[in-house]
């Protein structure tokens, strides 16, 4: 009888609105069996008296014969049966030697497993430890993954080995078509504008900011499962003012960590960071006197914090990242020469490589990383194709580190994406007519071939800014910008009146963007997009 493995087929309740996006991303169904089976040796002995010395070693494996009343030596054959029992003496005197067990390995070879299950015996028995996807005594069976259907509406479902695809509607999306294609994130009750900053790395788990009924921003997070909830507030410390304006701008790739800064209403007022859990928070700690920093990234589990600081002596920015709260910022020298902007704008997810932006002694920008262990390959220094760059910020980083994305600034104070390439870093702006548009790049996938931001094409007929792609197939230099809003290159068409402002985060699959958005009633919200 064939084992099917049951798969969850419940219902979530979503808002459903209508969008027209391809697949979800894939997952695995895990489902494997052990079994076992025997052989039986002959295994019988003499029935005299003290048995004799035990015979030579069996040709073949198996259990150890008995000679008279004891048993034979051990043999070591590699067969499957052991050599037969010797006879047993009359009258109490010896009988004769009993054959000995052979070595294991006889049932296994050949290996009667199939589909690349793994044979295992102990000279007596073997066992079929079947690979994903299959069962039976020796795994003849596949799996039917789609026995009972998984798709949660329904869908029509493709058994696949260890893995199943639901046909989802166009409006919905995940492995069983269990969530919505766009999901908008509106304010709670008696609150404002939404902005969702970053997105964990299964795209589950959303921060950012809102505005409360005092019209100052406070930080959320959002999360799949209590999406019916609407945004909840993260914590702040109490030793905050209230009329502080508190943001998150970087969640950790578990889910489980968030950064941010607050910052008074003065325009004199200096960022102040901070970071903690979903349940506490805290400041993170400057040099003494210093003016402040602001965090901009976070590591996969928090353990790392990477972004700038202000000490009291210096007008410029150094790069700088934090372990813990408790804990002193660390400094992270201007590779180019002491006494040197930087800023740290982005890490990996395993912490190994920050990377950010620094100035040199001649003013020029480039894009530099810091690597602390001596095991890793350090990116190479990256300098700008173009000419009168003036400043840039990193703002995402594959997980390789080897691609940075950001924004720069020319003489004219015109901002620009970038992405790095071998020993460049490279104006990636969507073209505005003959000129390039002015645009960011906000983050970018692990395998950095999605990289999200905004784009400004008032040729378009706006003068609001537009969430934008990039997609890259080889190299950087054929990176695509592709404006979100329109979503003609994924075939999307959106809510009627919502127009997407801009996409600051995106998952490590590249399938879920977050970002800022304008509803039909012209108040600012977050969304959630997925994807084909």
């Amino acid at each position: 009888m064939t084992r099917r493995r049951r798969i969850s087929d419940s219902k979530t309740a979503w808002t459903r609105v209508v969008l027209g996006m391809g697949l979800a991303g894939a997952c695995t169904v895990v489902d494997k069996g052990d079994y076992t089976f025997t052989d039986n040796p002959e295994d019988s002995g003499g029935e005299g008296g003290t048995g004799g010395k035990g015979g030579a070693a069996g040709s073949s494996s198996g259990a150890a014969g008995k000679g008279g009343g004891a048993s034979g030596d051990a043999g070591d054959g590699s067969g499957a049966v052991g050599g037969t029992g010797g006879t047993g003496g009359t009258g109490g005197s010896s009988g004769e030697a009993g054959g000995g067990s052979g070595g294991e390995g006889g049932l296994c070879d050949p290996n009667p497993c199939q589909h690349g299950g793994v044979c295992t015996s102990d000279g007596v028995k073997a066992d079929c430890d079947c690979a994903d996807g299959y069962e039976g005594l020796m795994c003849e069976d596949e799996i039917d993954e789609c026995d009972p259907n998984p798709c949660a509406h329904g869908e029509r479902c493709t058994d696949l080995v260890a893995d199943f695809k639901c046909d989802c509607m166009p409006i919905d999306a995940g492995k069983r078509c269990e969530l919505p294609r766009f999901q908008p994130i509106g304010p709670p009750s008696g609150q404002g504008a939404v902005v969702a900053r970053a997105v964990s790395a299964d795209g589950r788990v959303v921060v950012g900011h809102l505005t409360d009924g005092m019209g100052f921003a406070k930080p959320f997070i959002w999360t799949v499962e209590a999406a019916t909830r609407g945004p909840m507030p993260l914590p702040i410390p109490i030793s905050l003012r209230p009329d502080l304006n508190v943001y998150a701008t970087a969640v950790s790739g578990d889910g489980t960590r968030w950064a941010g800064y607050y910052q008074g209403t003065s325009a004199m007022d200096f960022p102040r960071p901070l970071g903690g859990t979903l349940t506490m928070s805290a400041e993170l700690a400057t040099p003494s006197g210093g003016r402040g920093g602001n965090p901009f990234d976070i590591d996969a589990t928090g353990g790392k914090v990477v972004g700038v600081f202000f000490d009291s002596t210096n007008t410029f920015s150094h790069a700088g990242q934090w372990t813990s709260p408790a804990s002193p910022v660390t400094p992270l020298p201007n590779p180019l020469g002491m006494n040197l902007a930087a800023a740290a704008g982005a890490v990996t997810r395993d912490g190994a490589i920050v990377t950010g932006t620094a100035k040199d002694n001649a003013g020029g920008v480039l894009v530099v990383s810091w690597v602390d262990d001596p095991d890793v390959t350090a990116p190479p220094t990256r300098r700008f194709s173009m000419m009168g760059v003036t400043n840039a910020d990193v703002h995402g980083l594959s997980s390789d580190g080897m691609l940075a994305v950001g924004t720069i600034l020319d003489t004219a104070n015109a901002n620009f994406a970038f992405a790095t390439e071998n020993g460049n870093a490279i104006n990636v702006a969507p073209m505005n007519g003959a000129v390039f548009a002015h645009s960011n790049a906000w983050d970018t996938s692990d395998d950095g071939n999605v990289t999200v931001g905004d784009v400004l094409l008032p040729m378009s007929g706006t003068t609001v800014a537009q969430a934008c792609i990039w997609t890259r197939n080889q190299g950087i230099t054929s990176y695509k910008g592709t404006v979100v809003d329109a979503l003609r290159s994924t075939n999307v068409i959106l809510p009627n009146g919502w127009q997407l402002t801009a996409a600051y985060g995106v998952s490590a699959d590249g399938k879920t963007l977050v970002g800022s958005a304008v509803d039909p009633q012209g108040i600012p919200a977050g969304y959630v997009a997925r994807l084909p």
